[in-house]
């Protein structure tokens, strides 16, 4: 199933992207096998006009394909619960000003479980992970209601367990990955990605064709992976690197907290 998924991965990096004269490495050796299955909690907010503004089906079929790109690691989702929150003050949350969403952690929060707060307000982001799978008693992933996706919830959980995004250090990664292990995201199969985040997308793609013509510090120009679901392209989503998956296992399996 491992190399399976890696071949679909590479067919659907040179759709996406071009790939095609980029040097670029593809791990054949087997990924951690978890056999996990975790719980999710998910909180609904009424908003101020006494609406919550979601279906829990909506969040099921997310849930579902975010199931498919965590398989390679045996690893899946299921929601256990739906809590309905009545505080319209709760439905919206920012990711500069924690105070709300400390609070709602401090208050809803379920131990030991994947908490999901749907709200309907996150400035400037479709979501935001709070804390990581160690933090089995804080934790918490925000994700704005109209932003109820399979990548929006992947890419969240993607922080959960430790991934940093692909354009991590605001291009400080080389494009011929000589500095991969200590620049960008530190993932080695994931290509330099200069995109700084807030940043018009307009201005690096083009109808999934990659069009900034930034060049690196050794002068040479960028070619990343638009379909990575830690990239902000939303190009197609193709799912997470080798690297990716085995960064996410191992963390998890170092963890002193295991969720249920």
């Amino acid at each position: 199933m491992v190399r399976i998924g890696i071949i679909l991965f590479f067919l659907c990096l040179l759709q996406t992207t071009g790939l095609y004269a980029q040097s670029y490495t593809f791990q054949q050796e087997s990924l951690p096998c978890l056999q996990k299955k975790f719980t999710i909690v998910a909180h609904i907010f009424k908003d101020p006009t006494g609406k919550y503004g979601v279906t829990e089906q909506s969040i099921l079929d997310a849930i579902k394909g975010v199931n498919t790109f965590f398989a390679p690691i045996c690893v899946s989702y299921e929601v256990c619960a739906f809590k309905y929150h009545e505080n319209f003050q709760h439905d919206s949350v920012s990711i500069d000003e924690p105070g709300i969403s400390n609070e709602i952690r401090k208050l809803y929060h379920e131990d030991f479980r994947i908490n999901l707060y749907f709200v309907s307000f996150i400035p400037d982001f479709c979501g935001f992970a709070a804390g990581t799978h160690n933090d089995a008693f804080t934790s918490g992933i925000f994700i704005k209601k109209d932003c109820i996706t399979t990548r929006t919830i992947s890419h969240e959980l993607g922080h959960f367990f430790t991934l940093s995004h692909t354009f991590e250090g605001n291009g400080a990664e080389l494009v011929n990955g000589a500095n991969c292990l200590i620049e960008g995201d530190q993932i080695c199969d994931t290509p330099a990605d200069p995109y700084k985040a807030l940043d018009p997308l307009p201005a690096y793609v083009e109808n999934c064709k990659f069009i900034f013509n930034g060049q690196d510090a050794n002068g040479e120009y960028y070619n990343p992976d638009l379909g990575n679901i830690m990239s902000y392209y939303e190009c197609d989503t193709c799912g997470f690197t080798w690297g990716q998956l085995k960064k996410m296992a191992d963390a998890y399996l170092a963890g002193a907290v295991k969720l249920w």
